[in-house]
């Protein structure tokens, strides 16, 4: 089969997402990485976070990277720092949910996760000069 024949053919076939992995059991401090955003089971919302209204994405920005999204939660709650700014720039808002739920992204797949509280956090890498800096897809 010549190079030209084979890239077509690979075109073709699209790419294909992972197949869902769902979580029967977590417990506090099992973390589940969707790529940069980790998906953090803990106890208890932390002091100082509050209520807000409900978001769906769970990483900030507008590329494909970002769209890790929340789906089939019959109910849940967001919560962020009172004072609407992170502790630090590698964690996000606190999810509650009194149901399994779903995370969607459409690179890395589908994850469900159980009830519970979690503490999304996003991944971080430290740059030659010693920066510790969030990795953005």
């Amino acid at each position: 089969m010549e190079v030209i024949e084979v890239i077509k053919k690979v075109q073709s076939q699209g790419t294909r997402k992972p197949d869902p992995i769902e979580h029967t059991e977590m417990k506090p401090g099992d973390i589940h990485w969707q790529g940069d955003v980790g998906i953090l089971m803990i106890s208890e919302v932390p002091d100082g976070f509050v209520a807000i209204k409900n978001i769906i994405q769970l990483a900030p920005g507008t590329s494909r990277g970002s769209r890790h999204i929340i789906h089939e939660a019959v109910r849940y709650q967001t919560y962020r720092s009172k004072s609407n700014a992170p502790r630090s720039e590698m964690e996000g808002p606190v999810i509650v949910s009194d149901s399994k739920f779903r995370v969607d992204h459409p690179d890395h797949g589908t994850v469900i996760v159980p009830p519970g509280v979690y503490q999304i956090r996003y991944q971080q890498v430290v740059r030659p000069d010693g920066q510790v800096v969030r990795v953005r897809d």
